[in-house]
């Protein structure tokens, strides 16, 4: 349930008196000797389906107890404030790697055959970013990005020259999906100040 390790576990059983009531001692024990090992293996044992059925007991036990209502069983409210979340903030490097993947899979769908899709490129250049990531290392970070948006617009006229010269007709979405790929290949890697301005003029168109 508190989804901790072996070994945290083993050391919160000696202390917390909570989870020895729950395992059966009837007063605080100080001297519980209980491995990681032997942790491991009995979760092991017990699996995923053992535990639900731990938890389906203790709200049958709840209930017969009068320590749960049913009626409070109907709704279930659930914070998630403290958990983690997927979330990334939308930087100009993860936008042109996510364009890349995206003109990829583009291309695959249209049996158009690439030499090189820089992928091992992406993954060194974002990790050399983020060592770079000091106010003092700015114009590394931006050689980095430049070079980034020169492979990705590679792919983009290579993408262009192919669909040309072979008369492939796009369908509505993948013409959405390649005007996304050139958008972001477009505002990607400019200063604040020329950002700014890419802005209002689309704005403005």
């Amino acid at each position: 349930m508190n989804n901790t390790s072996d070994k945290l576990t083993s050391e919160e059983l000696v202390e917390n008196i909570y989870w020895q009531y729950f395992c059966g001692y009837e007063y605080m024990e100080k001297d519980i000797k209980v491995s990681e090992s032997s942790i491991r293996r009995f979760r092991q044992q017990l699996g995923e389906d053992g535990l639900n059925e731990v938890l389906k007991e203790l709200v049958r036990v709840g209930v017969n107890t009068g320590a749960v209502k049913k009626k409070d069983l109907i709704t279930t409210i659930i914070d998630t404030t403290v958990q983690l979340k997927n979330i990334k903030h939308p930087h100009d490097a993860i936008l042109m790697d996510k364009a890349r993947i995206s003109l990829i899979k583009l291309c695959n769908d249209l049996d158009i055959k690439l030499n090189d899709t820089y992928a091992k490129f992406y993954k060194r250049q974002t990790l050399s970013l983020w060592r770079y990531k000091k106010d003092s290392k700015a114009k590394k970070r931006f050689k980095i990005m430049k070079s980034m948006k020169t492979r990705l617009g590679r792919l983009i006229r290579l993408l262009d020259r192919k669909i040309e010269e072979h008369g492939i007709v796009l369908s509505s979405a993948q013409k959405e999906d390649l005007y996304r790929i050139k958008r972001i290949h477009a505002q990607s890697a400019l200063k604040p100040e020329a950002k700014k301005k890419y802005k209002l003029g689309h704005d403005i168109l």
